[in-house]
């Protein structure tokens, strides 16, 4: 099975017979997906928009935070 292009994994640490990784997102993977969900709740257009808003604020308020 192929990773989605937004998710990196990668080898983190064998410990008690377990196998660990490291599961990073980025931002724009995770936008898109905050923009899937508000799609899903389109019959409850108030929560849909409320969604829709956040995603936003996100996106912005995290690409401000990185300068």
């Amino acid at each position: 099975m192929r990773m989605p292009r937004g998710i990196k994994t990668e080898f983190d640490k064998v410990k008690n017979g377990r196998v660990y990784f490291k599961v990073r997102a980025s931002r724009l993977y995770l936008f898109r997906v905050m923009l899937k969900i508000a799609r899903q709740n389109i019959r409850e257009p108030v929560l849909a928009l409320l969604i829709f808003l956040f995603a936003f604020y996100w996106l912005a308020r995290d690409g401000q935070k990185a300068q």
